[in-house]
C-alpha cells in the first residue's frame, strides 16, 4: 500500500534511526526542518570504515560528484535516444519525398507542413528576450549547485541530480521508442541540420564513431538553449522544460532553507534580510519558469502538450516517495560532514543544518523515549502555493492506526486460516490412524486365522500318521504270532528227515 500524507506536529525530538517490519507512512511538519536546532547525533554506517583510507577533502569531494556523475550518464542516455530518432526520422523523410512514392506525398506533406506544428504567435527567429531567458535557464544548474554546496543539504542536492538523471533517462527511451515529428516542421529540421548533417544521418556508421559523436552531444546538451538545437526528433514531453522545472524547484527549495533561518552560519553571521531575498528569489523562479513554459510554445520551438507534459513529469519524478526514500538511504550510506574523531564509534555531533538533521536524524542529548517516537526516512516538497510553514511532507517509519487495525484483521484472518488448515490436517491425521488401525486389526484377525487352520491341518496330519503307524504295528505282531504257531512243527519234520537219511550210512560202515 502506498503512503498516505496526513497533516502531523513539529517534531520536538527524533531517535537515532531504527528500522523496523512496520509501514511507512507520510506525516507533514509544520516548519521545513526536523530535530534539534543545537545539537544533535547521527549514527555512523559501516561505510564510514570503507571510507577511512579517504581524505576529508576527498571524501567530500566523492559525496557530491557521484550524484552529478549520475546526471551525466542521464543525459548521455537522452543524447543516445535522440540521436537513433534523429536518424529515423531523417530516413523516414527521405523515404516518403522519394517522387516515385504517391502514395506518401499526402503524409510528406503533413509532415514537413504546419500540420503538426504548434501555433506560431511569435517570430521563429531569437530574439534579445529569448536570448536573455535562455542564458538565465542555462546557468540555473550553476547557481542550483553553488547554492546548494553552500547549505550543505546534500539531501537536496541528491534528489536534484538523481531526479534529473531519471528525467532524462526517460526523455531518450521516449524518443528513440516513438519518434515524433520535429515541431518546427521537416523544412526547419533540413535547414537545422544541414546538408552535412542530413548526410551524416543519413550513413551508416560504426558503433564507435557514433559513441563518439553522442559524447559530443552530450557536452552540447549541458546548455538547454533552444536556438542552439542540432537535432530534429522529438518527444512526447518537454526535456528542456522537466529540466529547468526541476533546477527551479530545487532552487526555490533551497530558498526555504534560507528563509527558515537554518544557514549554517552562526547567528551571529546570520542576515536579517534572508527571508526577504529567498522570497524575492522565488518570484523570479516562478516568472522564469513561467517563461519557459510559454516563450517556446508562442514561438512555436514546442507543442503546448509537450510543455505541460513536461511539467507534469518533472514535478512527480521530483517529489515522488520512492525517490525521496532512495535518496534516504543513499545520505544515511556515507559517513557525517563533520564527522568527529574515530574514537566515536556510535554516534557523530552534526551541524542542525546539515542533511541527516533536515531528515530528521537528530535527537536531544540524554533522550530516554526512543521506541515510541517517530523516525523520519525521507522527505519530498510541496508543490506550490505552499500554506506558511508547510512546504515539506515527511515519509516515516511509523503505522498509522488504519494501517494497524487493517494489518491486525489480515492477521487474525491468516490465524483463523491456519487453524482451519490445522483442524482439517488433524481430522485427516485422526482418519488416517483409524484407518491404519483397522487394516492392523484385520491383518491380525486373517493371521489368527490362518495359525488356526495350520494347526488344524497340522493336527489332521499327526492324527493320520499315528493311525498309519498303529495299523502297521498291527500288522507286525500279526504275522509274528502265526510264524511263532506254525514253526516247531516244520522244523520237526525237517530234523527228523535229516535223521533219517543219516543213519543208514552210518550201519553200513559197521558191515
Amino acid at each position: 500500500m502506498p503512503p498516505t500524507w496526513s497533516p502531523g506536529q513539529r517534531q520536538t525530538a527524533s531517535p537515532r534511526p531504527r528500522l523496523e517490519a512496520s509501514r511507512p507512512s507520510a506525516l507533514l511538519h509544520p516548519d521545513g526542518f526536523s530535530g534539534s536546532q543545537e545539537t544533535g547525533q547521527f549514527p555512523r554506517t559501516s561505510r564510514s570504515i570503507q571510507h577511512g583510507l579517504l581524505s576529508k577533502e576527498g571524501l567530500q569531494i566523492l559525496r557530491w560528484a557521484l550524484p552529478s556523475l549520475f546526471l551525466l550518464v542521464g543525459l548521455f542516455a537522452e543524447n543516445v535516444g535522440l540521436y537513433f530518432a534523429t536518424q529515423r526520422y531523417v530516413r523516414w523523410m527521405d523515404e516518403l519525398h522519394k517522387p516515385s512514392n504517391d502514395a506518401t506525398a499526402a503524409a510528406a506533406s503533413a509532415l514537413e507542413g504546419g500540420t503538426l506544428r504548434g501555433a506560431r504567435w511569435l517570430s521563429s527567429d531569437v530574439g534579445f528576450m529569448s536570448l536573455l531567458l535562455e542564458s538565465i535557464t542555462d546557468i540555473l544548474p550553476i547557481l542550483c549547485l553553488g547554492l546548494i554546496w553552500r547549505l550543505g543539504d546534500m539531501r537536496l542536492w541528491c534528489q536534484t541530480t538523481f531526479a534529473g538523471a531519471l528525467l532524462m533517462m526517460l526523455k531518450g527511451f521516449v524518443s528513440w521508442a516513438t519518434v515524433v515529428p520535429d515541431a518546427q516542421g521537416w523544412k526547419a529540421c533540413k535547414d537545422r541540420l544541414g546538408i552535412d548533417g542530413l548526410r551524416y544521418f543519413r550513413e551508416d556508421r560504426l558503433v564507435v564513431d557514433m559513441l563518439a559523436d553522442i559524447v559530443l552531444l552530450e557536452v552540447r546538451g549541458f546548455w538547454f538553449a533552444r536556438s542552439r538545437r542540432r537535432l530534429c526528433a522529438d518527444a512526447t514531453f518537454s526535456g528542456a522544460t522537466s529540466l529547468s522545472v526541476l533546477f527551479c524547484t530545487s532552487l526555490c527549495e533551497a530558498s526555504i532553507i534560507l528563509s527558515s533561518g537554518t544557514s549554517q552560519r552562526s547567528p551571529e553571521e546570520a542576515d536579517a534580510l534572508l527571508p526577504a531575498i529567498a522570497q524575492c528569489m522565488r518570484y523570479l523562479l516562478v516568472a522564469l519558469t513561467v517563461g519557459n513554459l510559454v516563450v517556446p510554445v508562442l514561438e512555436g520551438a514546442q507543442r503546448a502538450e509537450a510543455v505541460a507534459l513536461g511539467v507534469v513529469v518533472a514535478i512527480a519524478v521530483s517529489n515522488s516517495p520512492v525517490l525521496a526514500l532512495t535518496v534516504d538511504s543513499w545520505c544515511r550510506s556515507w559517513p557525517a560532514e563533520d564527522a568527529a574523531a574515530p574514537g566515536l564509534a556510535d554516534t557523530t555531533p552534526l551541524s542542525p543544518t546539515s542533511t541527516a538533521a533536515l531528515m530528521g536524524f537528530a535527537r536531544f542529548t540524554g533522550e530516554e523515549d526512543v521506541e515510541h517516537t517517530l523516525v523520519d526516512l525521507g522527505k519530498v516538497l510541496i508543490p506550490p502555493p505552499w500554506p506558511v510553514g508547510r512546504e515539506y511532507c515527511y515519509l516515516r517509519q511509523h503505522p498509522l492506526p488504519e494501517a494497524s487495525a487493517q494489518k491486525e484483521g489480515v492477521m487474525q484472518q491468516l490465524l483463523a486460516i491456519l487453524r482451519q488448515s490445522q483442524e482439517q490436517l488433524a481430522k485427516k491425521e485422526q482418519k488416517k490412524l483409524e484407518m491404519l488401525k483397522k487394516e492392523q486389526a484385520d491383518e491380525l484377525v486373517s493371521a489368527q486365522r490362518s495359525d488356526r487352520f495350520a494347526e488344524q491341518r497340522i493336527q489332521e496330519a499327526l492324527s493320520d500318521q499315528q493311525r498309519l503307524l498303529n495299523s502297521r504295528a498291527r500288522r507286525k505282531r500279526t504275522q509274528t504270532m502265526d510264524f511263532r504257531q506254525s514253526g516247531p512243527s516244520a522244523d520237526g519234520l525237517l530234523l527228523a528227515s535229516a535223521m533219517s537219511a543219516m543213519k543208514p550210512s552210518r550201519s553200513e560202515g559197521y558191515l
